[in-house]
């Protein structure tokens, strides 16, 4: 029994590496290995954290009803177990997701929910990850000084847990808030820090992520001609 936890647990590793570097077919096989191992040896932990992965491989892709679903299934296991650090983390996946479905109000609802559980326990990692998510759906309602104190605060929150992931995604909404003041200038500066910091990692953009990067590139292209013109 302890020498498969051991196996699950590389699995997991290599799994979430596998993901971070954009690999996500190779992703997916060791969450699947994982999964029916976990289930083998009655690791519900272990089973929560195989479905996230596979709802971060079906978000990353853009198939936004199967990683809801994904993500749901871990939340009732987590919630099951009573982990809370993990009940909020997931609760963030899921308004991210609802956010990338256009449903503001349920994402909005998720959000409330891990802010609360974030606070309560000082989750300051989860906290910096909710304030970029409330960022996004207040620019997308057009509250553009509130999103910009959201995305502030997320970002010192990154720099302080040195989460190079979240510096990068606060610095290119950032980006998109500059390109809405008509900025591209500073626009500019923001999405190239943020894409450095990307290669560093080796990380790669979500579909959904990358299709809202190059809708705000192709309005800084267009700012720029006009300053031309």
């Amino acid at each position: 029994m302890a020498s498969k936890r051991v196996v699950l647990l590389s699995l997991e590793l290599l799994g979430f590496t596998a993901f971070f570097q954009g690999n996500y077919d190779l992703a997916a096989s060791y969450a699947e290995e994982g999964l029916e191992l976990s289930l083998e040896i009655d690791a519900p932990q272990a089973t929560a954290y195989a479905k996230v992965l596979l709802a971060l491989g079906k978000y990353s892709e853009g198939s936004l009803v199967e990683a809801r679903d994904k993500f749901q299934e871990a939340l009732a296991i987590f919630q099951k177990i009573n982990d809370y650090r993990n009940i909020a983390i997931t609760y963030v996946n899921l308004a991210r997701t609802a956010y990338r479905q256009g449903d503001q109000d349920t994402a909005r609802q998720y959000l409330e929910k891990s802010l609360s559980i974030s606070n309560e326990l000082n989750i300051r990692w989860t906290l910096g990850f909710v304030l970029e998510i409330m960022g996004l759906v207040h620019r997308n309602a057009g509250n553009f000084g509130t999103a910009l104190g959201l995305f502030q605060e997320s970002l010192r929150i990154s720099v302080e847990q040195d989460n190079k992931q979240g510096i990068a995604n606060c610095l290119g909404a950032l980006a998109g808030l500059a390109v809405m003041a008509d900025q591209p200038k500073r626009a500019t500066r923001l999405f190239a820090a943020a894409a450095k910091l990307r290669r560093e990692m080796g990380a790669k953009m979500s579909n959904n992520d990358r299709i809202e990067y190059e809708q705000y590139l192709d309005l800084v292209h267009e700012q720029f001609r006009l300053c031309i013109d």
